[in-house]
Formats: structure tokens, sequence, C-alpha cells
């Protein structure tokens, strides 16, 4: 006899526990299916990692990204999977150009992917964030201000601060403690920016302390990959973590700090001639009616230059200074080279230092060592799809190819 069903019998609870018992089968078995049926399941990897985006997630907020990444290459090979729609390319070149190489005719290549970069506080995207079209605009802008030419008419500028680095250490020098060069790398870096950028240092090579600014700014690229690991779940958790997190009073304060820091010193800039020209006089020289930076593309890549320009750049003199020291010969061949070149700082010179050949192996293998951004900047397979390396890689495929490769580690 056929029972009667009226869902008004059923208690809200057991309704709600039914519901949600459906969704976890369905996520559950969608999940399995992916795994191990689906288009990527014919890579190699480690199999939770395969199931769920979760073990990756943990691995990019822990901060070991680079090294955890490198292990599973290891193991794995030069192509591992990293997440149910993620694959880690380590190849070298031929991955390289598949995954972040100029788009040919006829032919496509991954994109940004969209669930890693976050735009800037003013909504407009400067050339990492930027879509292919303005990230070509953008690039040919400001590349006539970092082409070699316009960096060796900053060679005064940068000597200058050279110069007051040397000095400072000179007076740390005759103390019984050391140094930490970290903090003296980021000193000159940051000031240098500064003045490459607005024409005005940040006083912290002057002051020996980090200024209000760049303190915010450490805290924001801290902030940054905890939340670069949440953004890329699912929407629900990005919609949770702006919830809760992007618009609690702490982080929206550190974020605005930085922008108003950045915005303040760019529009005292534009508002005055500097006393010598500095990038944005550069970047200036093409008018926004014809082609040229818009104000928000202005704030925004001032704003990026302020980050992306200055802690790398200390980072990775870090990081050669901490390998010279663990191998005084190689610091030693080093020095003689110098000093064999040059007999006075002052006759040190942009273009003859780009001639000494094993301080040119120090600087890469430095790099190699301990490259400054070690993490993944993914890419997105296009709709129709892509092929990396002979394999063709359906749509909808995050593709990151890791700065720092088992076989340079």
């Amino acid at each position: 006899m056929d029972i009667p069903f009226n869902i008004e019998t059923l208690s809200l609870f057991k309704l709600t526990l039914g519901l949600t018992t459906l969704y976890l089968i369905y996520v559950l078995s969608s999940a399995l299916n992916i795994a191990y049926f689906g288009p990527l399941s014919k890579f190699p990897g480690p199999k939770l990692w395969a199931f769920t985006k979760l073990p990756n997630i943990l691995t990019m907020v822990s901060g070991n990204e680079a090294q955890i990444y490198a292990e599973l290459h290891q193991k794995y090979g030069n192509i591992v999977r990293i997440g149910p729609r993620q694959l880690s390319y380590a190849g070298g070149a031929k991955h390289w150009k598949s995954v972040y190489g100029f788009k040919k005719h006829g032919s496509s290549v991954p994109h940004k992917d969209p669930m890693f970069y976050s735009t800037s506080m003013n909504g407009t995207p400067n050339i990492i964030v930027a879509d292919d079209a303005n990230h070509s605009r953008q690039r040919k802008i400001l590349s006539h201000a970092f082409s070699d030419k316009a960096l060796k008419e900053q060679e005064p500028l940068l000597k200058r601060w050279s110069q007051l680095l040397r000095t400072k250490l000179g007076e740390k020098a005759d103390g019984e403690q050391g140094v930490d060069m970290v903090k003296y790398y980021n000193f000159t870096t940051f000031d240098i920016m500064g003045d490459l950028t607005f024409s005005e240092g940040l006083d912290m090579l002057e002051g020996s302390e980090y200024s209000p600014w760049v303190k915010t700014i450490f805290g924001s690229i801290k902030n940054a990959t905890f939340f670069r690991g949440i953004r890329m779940h699912d929407p629900l958790s990005r919609y949770i973590l702006d919830k809760l997190v992007f618009k609690s009073k702490k982080v929206r304060k550190m974020a605005w700090e930085h922008w108003r820091y950045t915005t303040d010193r760019l529009h005292r800039r534009l508002a005055r001639e500097p006393e010598h020209e500095d990038l944005w006089a550069k970047i200036m020289a093409k008018d926004e009616a014809d082609g040229g930076l818009t104000m928000g593309e202005h704030e925004s890549n001032a704003s990026l230059f302020m980050i992306a320009g200055t802690e790398t750049t200390a980072t990775a003199l870090s990081g050669t200074t901490y390998h010279l020291l663990k191998n005084p010969d190689t610091m030693q061949k080093l020095v003689e080279e110098i000093r064999a070149t040059f007999s006075d700082f002052d006759d040190v010179t942009l273009e003859d230092l780009a001639r000494l050949k094993y301080l040119q192996a120090v600087l890469q293998e430095g790099l190699r060592m301990y490259p400054p951004v070690p993490i993944t900047l993914p890419r997105l397979t296009p709709n129709e799809g892509v092929e990396i390396d002979g394999m063709f890689i359906p749509r909808g495929v995050t593709v990151p190819d890791p700065w720092a490769k088992p076989y340079l580690i």
C-alpha cells in the first residue's frame, strides 16, 4: 500500500538535514568524478590534492609554497596535478613560453587567472592585473621609463643613495654588534624607488628605521598571502572573506594607508616640476588622450612600484649576501674582481658593472638560490583549451609555473 507523502509532516530539521545530505552527496560525487574520471586524471600528483583544493590552499597560506611545490615535482615529475583543475609545470623554458608566452597568430595562450589577481583600491587595474589589451598599452608606456637608457640617466641618483648606504654601513662597522643587512637593503631600495618615482626618498636610510608607510607595506604583503589562498577556493569563501576580513577595520585601514601614502606622493609629484627627470616624467610624456595612462592607472601603478620594485630587490640582495657569506671563496673572488676594476667608489659606473662577468654570475646564482618571488603567477586556459608541451589542456584549468623550480634548487 502506498504511504502518502506529505512534506508538511516533515520537521524543519529533517528537511534541512535531507537537503544538506543531498548537497553533500552531490559535492562528493562531483569531486570524485573530477578527481578520477576528469580530463586531468591522467596527470600524476597526490590523490587528496586531486580531490579538493584545500591542501593547495593550506600550502599557499603556510608560506612554504615554493618548497612544497619543489618536493612534489621531485617526486612526481615536471607536470604535477595540484588541484581538481590545477596543474603545476616545472619543465623549464618550453613550459614557460607555453604558459606565459605571447599569443601567436591562430593560437591561444592561457590568460591571467582572475581568482588570483585582485584589483587596486580605486578599481583600476595596474599593469600586472590588466587584461591583454590594456597590459600591452601600459607596457609600451612604462617600458620607456625602465629602459636601459632611462636607468642609465638615473646613475647619479643611484650613486648618491649607494654612497649613503656605504656611509651608514661604515658607521656601523666600527661597532662590535652585527648589522641587519635586510633592513639596510630595504631602507635603500625604498628610498631609491621613492626618489625615482616621486622625486623624494622616504628618508629611511638617513634615519636607519622603517617609516610607517613601509611597515604598512610589509603587513599588507603578509596579509595578501593568506587572502590569496582563500580567494582561490570558491565563491562562498570569497564572499565570507570579503564580509568578515576585507571589510574589517584593521585590514581596510592597512590597505587604505598604503594607498593614501602612495597617492599623496604621486599627486604632489604631478603638481610640480622635479629637480631631476624621474620615471614619472617619462611616463607622463604620453597624454591620456593619445593612449597614455589614465589618472586611475597612474595611481594603481605607483602603488605597484612601491611594492614590486622595493622589497623584492632587497630580498634578492639579502639572499645573495647570505650565500656569499656562507661561501667565503666566492666572496673573495668577487671582491678581487671588483677591486681590480675600480680603484675608488667614484669610478663605479653602471656600464662597467655590467661588464663584470663574475658579478653577473653571482647575481644570477643568487636569484637561482633565493628567488624573491618564488610563488606561482597562475594562468587560466581559455575556452577553446590550449596545447602545452604537445598535450591538450581543456578550458578552465589553472596552469602555474613555479619560479622556484626543483631543477634550480
